[in-house]
């Protein structure tokens, strides 16, 4: 059956079987287009964390937030500070975009990949999470969705919000969020501090690697006239982590650390005319990354990432054509991208790291928007890179969604293609010794389609989330040995897939009681050299996750308690290139917060109450049993 009779086939079967149910208060996304829109109107599988159900977890880290998230999996390379790697739907790392207040902040010294141990929960205000390709809306990074974390807005007048905690191996957590404003002008300013001694991630031996992060955001708004506003945020990162060093693959007891620095910037102005009908943007946004490393094996090197992006948009909104036609939208977007990386380390005769690239992209984007009748929803949106590596890459998306307001649901259907770019490593090489690069290297390519709908049950206080997806990926870039025992990389002509379904929802029991619950099935397969079919590494064919929330002493008191399972898993050992199996595991968190008066909130969080043993990466251990406790002051 072709994609677009699935699509009437849906359309049609869901008007049958009226059920009773509430009006849902529509939210809005940021993420899904390229301009604000509401979540009711997303052709895809959306989960949005907001500020309420971040304060309950009292996580100190995001990643804690997204493992209970559908569709996604946080693969910890040890404690905290460790290499942290998150998973949409089977994808690797770097085939998710994520976006700090719009700016792309995957790093192009590490892979093209996020790097999500260095990201507090500190200052976060919402976090969405939007799987599926994205790569027409969003770029190469958006192969298989985007994570858009959105940090505190200012607000009338001022507030001071203080917090400090402390708990297991001496680890202290205490920051501050300045939040003011007037009538033209907000400011948010957040300063977060963490530092711990840190566990020991080798299997022998018992010297800890210890961790310490500062970071600093900015976020201001300023209304210069009634048309016309301009925004500018800001981060900063500095970061050290303590490791053991991985000689033959697999972490052993000894001392390296790596030293992080973090520079984020993005600055735009927003033009309304004709009664906010026609809407012009111009944007400058700055990634800037270091990583020093230095270890007692093989001494001192350092990558260091630039993304520099400049940015054109504007979004027409028609007049309406017809009765059927009630709402349309045009956007059109010019990009320019470039991105350097410099590698530097100590070199010798048939050794020599140091280098310096350049990549340049130039994008045209198209986005087309339609709502036909009342509540149905289409979507369509082109892209065109040029590249100075590559060869002139072009993606889409198509998406349709139906709300039916009487029985609270929707359905959606899309389809669309992805690209991911080689990145610098696998297009210039490591060392010549060891890793060779392949410039004649294609884009990996994917094409994708998922059908869902959103139920809303007893009057909204119920919301079942389900979606079915299926991604063929080709040109996936795979490593390879050579006979002069080197390794480089190729692109492999046969597909990959990565199929499954998400199944979610959402209760709210009574006034003190809610509840979460989620489960993903997924089989992610891909051909070795050889052409056979294998599972991919560190994908688990069953996850689910659950949270209970239960308030009380008249919601002065709240606990959260959360659970998330992870199934079994390949992964491989390094030392030998043998393919393991890693056991499944379930990790039990518990959030306490007590409201000792308006201004004064003490809490409490207990990490892994089971003492569960895991590893999410072969080799390398995982947190035991920890807690913390701490105080929060509102002035």
């Amino acid at each position: 059956m072709s994609m677009w009779r699935k699509s009437i086939l849906i359309l049609l079967l869901s008007y049958l079987g009226r059920l009773q149910g509430g009006e849902v208060i529509d939210s809005v996304t940021v993420t899904a287009s390229r301009l604000a829109i509401p979540v009711s109107e997303v052709a895809g599988a959306l989960t949005i964390i907001d500020k309420e159900q971040i304060g309950k977890r009292n996580a100190v880290y995001v990643a804690d937030l997204l493992q209970g998230v559908p569709g996604l999996n946080v693969n910890r390379q040890g404690g905290a500070g460790s290499l942290t790697q998150v998973r949409l739907r089977g994808a690797e790392a770097n085939q998710v975009l994520v976006l700090i207040d719009g700016i792309e902040v995957n790093d192009p010294a590490s892979g093209s990949e996020f790097n999500f141990a260095h990201l507090p929960i500190a200052g976060i205000e919402q976090i969405e999470v939007l799987r599926g390709p994205q790569s027409s809306l969003w770029g190469s990074d958006a192969l298989a969705g985007v994570i858009n974390i959105v940090t505190s807005q200012g607000k009338h007048g001022r507030q001071i919000i203080a917090r400090s905690s402390y708990g297991s191996e001496n680890s202290y957590e205490g920051g501050v969020n300045i939040l003011a404003g007037t009538d033209t002008f907000d400011l948010a300013l957040s300063g977060n501090f963490i530092d711990t001694h840190g566990i020991n991630i080798a299997t022998t031996g018992n010297e800890r690697d210890g961790y310490d992060n500062a970071t600093i955001n900015l976020n201001t708004n300023y209304q210069l006239l009634d048309n016309l506003a301009l925004s500018m945020v800001g981060r900063y990162t500095n970061a050290n982590n303590e490791f053991d060093p991985a000689p033959i693959g697999l972490p052993i007891d000894g001392r390296g650390d790596i030293d992080v620095e973090q520079i984020y910037g993005r600055i735009f102005a927003r033009l309304h005319l004709f009664n906010d009908r026609w809407m012009h943007q111009l944007e400058a946004a700055i990634t800037d990354t270091s990583n020093a490393n230095q270890d007692e094996l093989f001494g001192k090197s350092k990558t260091e990432g630039a993304k520099e992006k400049f940015a054109y948009q504007t979004a027409l909104h028609l007049p309406q054509s017809n009765t059927l036609a009630t709402q349309q939208s045009v956007i059109l977007v010019l990009e320019r991208e470039q991105e350097r990386f410099k590698q530097s380390g100590a070199s010798f005769p048939g050794f020599d790291p140091n280098q310096r690239q350049k990549i340049t992209t130039n994008s045209k984007i198209i986005e087309y928007r339609l709502r036909l009748i009342e509540h149905m929803s289409l979507t369509a949106a082109f892209r065109h890179d040029e590249n100075n590596e590559f060869d002139n890459q072009n993606t889409y998306r198509v998406g349709v969604s139906h709300f039916y307001p009487k029985t609270n649901t929707k359905i959606y259907v899309t389809h669309g293609t992805g690209a991911k770019n080689p990145t610098f490593t696998e297009i210039f090489g490591f060392a010549p010794n060891n890793f060779i690069g392949n410039p004649d290297l294609e884009p990996e390519q994917s094409e994708s389609w998922e059908v869902g709908f959103v139920q809303n049950l007893f009057d909204s206080k119920l919301q079942i989330d389900v979606a079915l997806f299926n991604e063929d990926l080709i040109d996936e870039i795979q490593t390879v040995f050579l006979p002069t025992f080197q390794t480089t990389v190729v692109n492999n002509n046969s597909r990959s897939d990565r199929n499954g379904f998400e199944i979610s929802a959402n209760s709210e029991i009574n006034d003190a009681v809610s509840l979460t619950a989620s489960y993903t099935y997924l089989d992610a397969s891909e051909p070795d050299v050889s052409g056979e079919k294998r599972t991919e590494i560190r994908r688990p064919k069953n996850q689910w996750a659950g949270q209970l929330n239960y308030s009380f002493l008249d919601h002065k008191a709240n606990l959260n308690v959360s659970i998330d399972y992870v199934g079994k898993r390949r992964d491989i050992d390094f030392s030998t290139g043998n393919r393991e199996t890693l056991d499944d595991y379930a990790r039990v968190d518990v959030g306490l917060n007590y409201q000792v008066r308006e201004s004064i909130k003490m809490f409490i969080q207990l990490k892994n109450i089971l003492d569960e043993e895991y590893q999410d990466v072969f080799g390398f251990e995982s947190d035991d049993f920890s807690g913390f406790a701490g105080i929060e002051i509102s002035l």
